[in-house]
């Protein structure tokens, strides 16, 4: 009977060396003969916890009836999930639930997400991107007039949020299509040389209005704003990148949900499994 206490001891032995390696690396990330083992979540564990062990934002927005439509469709709320789904996706959130809720309501639950109003930017509005030429009459252009150029957020390809290379401020860089890089072209080209200014809007708030130093002919631009975070320009280029909203919605009900009761069952979980392991070590 004694032949076979080594092996038994040595088993216990790894098994509880592994146990206790679960529990004590968040991050696990092995390759052994070519199979993998990972657990990169950033929660207890190295698991991705749900809202409600990390707490987070629950919102649930409602369709706003217009004019042209009192009643969405199946596929306007669709298509509301989708432009959200993406929204969210872009921004980083693990987790999130985004849930239809009858003919006209959806659900968004994002764990870990503590800024609520943040949240509520991010996924209710559509940054409206708009270029105009502005015709200065004194060298201060402290008298203007804009005129619409047809160079709007609806023209671009891509837009992403970035760092100024010179000075490191928050911009949004924005790539065009074809039809938009020409147009800029040609705006740009016109301006050279002028006072004349390109004012650009964003929510039909002016961010800045840059003179044309030189024409840019490559379809590709930057807007910096002097109140400019790297969030802001991180969710207006999402906003910008996701398109509009098929249909408007509101905001009908938001909850800022505490993890205080997730943490705690946590907490006791961990509890327990360390008791576990020192009562197979202490039976050893």
């Amino acid at each position: 009977m004694l032949k076979g206490e080594p092996r038994r001891i040595l088993l216990i032995v790894i098994f509880v060396g592994l146990s206790v390696a679960t529990l004590a690396f968040q991050t696990i990330n092995i390759d052994f003969l070519g199979a993998q083992f990972q657990r990169l979540g950033t929660g207890p564990l190295g698991l991705r916890l749900g809202l409600d062990l990390q707490g987070g934002a629950h919102l649930v927005y409602q369709a706003i009836p217009t004019s042209e439509k009192e009643t969405p469709t199946e596929e306007d709320m669709e298509g509301v999930r989708r432009i959200i789904e993406t929204r969210v996706n872009a921004y980083g959130v693990t987790e999130p639930a985004i849930q239809l809720m009858g003919d006209d309501r959806i659900m968004i639950q994002l764990p870990g997400v503590t800024d609520i109003e943040e949240a509520k930017q991010l996924i209710g509005q559509t940054a409206i991107l708009e270029f105009k030429e502005r015709t200065c009459a004194d060298a201060m252009c402290t008298t203007y007039t804009d005129a619409e150029t047809g160079l709007t957020g609806e023209r671009l390809s891509r837009s992403y949020a970035d760092r100024h290379p010179t000075t490191g401020a928050p911009i949004v860089r924005l790539e065009f299509d074809s039809q938009g890089a020409k147009i800029f072209g040609d705006l740009t080209t016109r301006l050279v040389g002028t006072n004349n200014r390109i004012a650009i809007f964003i929510d039909e708030n002016m961010i800045v209005a840059p003179v044309a130093q030189a024409a840019i002919l490559g379809g590709q631009a930057f807007v910096e704003g002097r109140d400019f975070t790297f969030e802001k320009v991180r969710t207006i280029a999402i906003q910008l990148e996701s398109g509009r909203l098929p249909i408007p919605i509101e905001v009908i009900q938001e909850q800022d949900v505490d993890a205080t009761l997730g943490a705690d069952a946590m907490e006791k979980s961990l509890l327990a499994g360390y008791v576990g392991i020192g009562l197979v070590v202490l039976f050893m």
